[in-house]
Parts: structure tokens; sequence; C-alpha cells
């Protein structure tokens, strides 16, 4: 309690007392997303065949500020999280997208990523249909394509056909989502993308949005 006490001293000793709740919004918004990030990254590593997600709580051995857990000291998702979405990614079996660490990008530039399944269940995947869409933040459907997939063996990281599409026009930086399902499978998962306008110069414009967005948290 004391630990909590002081955070509200010293946030009002410096006048933003009145907006802690959107400083722990978007802390816990940044943290789910560089989680879900750095997971992913090890999946992808063909060597690891399994691997212990330490700290699933936000405390675990510490009294604060560890920060990697899903879980708050009340054994509560954080904000933004909901265990099927930590699911998509921490499941027994995944989709992942190889897209490195760029996660923004002009509009008119071609994105290509592979997209690969963990596969670790007691029968070998089946060949299927791989579907993805890209949609903005009221849902709709800006791009969308279809992978025919091969079959993937149990235990098995395996690559299933390569994401391509150019990011389209906006007007505005706005937030995209590329979301992949496999429905033999039943995997689903998804990733968010920052797609900032190109002027008529052909110069890219400043990605000064998002920091209007952080400020107003919508940092997803």
């Amino acid at each position: 309690e004391e630990l909590y006490e002081q955070a509200a001293v010293r946030l009002a000793r410096h006048g933003l007392l009145d907006r802690w709740t959107l400083y722990y919004q978007n802390s816990c918004r940044w943290q789910g997303a560089l989680r879900k990030h750095v997971i992913e990254k090890a999946r992808l590593c063909p060597r690891l065949n399994g691997y212990d997600f330490l700290g699933g709580i936000h405390s675990h051995w510490h009294r604060s500020g560890y920060g990697c857990g899903c879980l708050n000291e009340f054994y509560e998702f954080k904000h933004g999280d909901r265990a099927v979405d930590f699911l998509e990614y921490n499941g027994q079996s995944v989709l992942l997208l190889d897209h490195g660490d760029n996660f923004t990008h002009f509009a008119g530039e071609t994105f290509a990523a592979d997209i690969h399944v963990a596969w670790y269940e007691a029968q070998p995947l089946p060949e299927g249909l791989l579907k993805w869409r890209l949609i903005d933040t009221n849902e709709d459907v800006r791009l969308e394509g279809e992978i025919s997939t091969e079959p993937v063996c149990v235990g098995r990281l395996a690559r299933l056909g390569l994401v391509t599409l150019d990011w389209p026009a906006v007007s505005i930086p706005q937030k995209l989502t590329l979301v992949v399902e496999h429905a033999q499978a039943q995997l689903r998962n998804r990733w968010h993308f920052w797609v900032f306008p190109t002027s008529r110069s052909g110069n890219h414009s400043p990605k000064t949005r998002v920091v209007t967005e952080l400020v107003n948290g919508d940092v997803d």
C-alpha cells in the first residue's frame, strides 16, 4: 500500500495526479504490445521447442515493477488484455508473423512477411486454407487474401506461406490490423501497424499523430 501512496504523492507534486488513470492504461497497453512481440519472437526460434513464461503475474517474486506479467497484483488481466487475446500468441499452438521489428509503414509501400505455425497438438495439421484481412479501427476490411497451406507434423515450427500487400492510401496516420486465421487449425492471431500518408512530392509526412494518440490513450 505504501508503494502506491508514494506514487500518488509524487504525481501530485508534479501536477499529474489527475492523469494517473491514462498513465496506467497506456503503460498496460505498451507492456502488452511488448510482451506479445517478444513471446512471438521466442516462438519463431526454430531451436526453441518449449519455453516457460516466467512471471505471469505482475508482482511475481518482486514487490513491484515487474512489467512483463499478464496479470496484475490482484490476479486480474491488465487493462486492454483478455484471456482470449493472450492465448492467440501464448496458446499451445499459434500463428506467427515474421515481420521483424517494424510496426510503422507508409502508404503505397509493399509489405511481405512469412506466416508460420507452431503446431503442438496431438495430431498433424492437415492441408488447409489460411485467410488474412487488413482492417481499420472501424473493423472495415481494406484488403484480404487467402493462402493454401501444406500439412504440418506435430511438434514443428513450419512456414505456411507469404502475406504480401501494398499499404492502402490514407489521408492521416491510421492504425491498421492484420488478422490471420487458419480454419483447419482453429487458430487466429493479429498484428497492429501504423500506416502514414505520403505527400504529393513523394516525401514522407512526419509521424506526429502517434504522439497525439499516445496522449489520448490509444496505443494498441
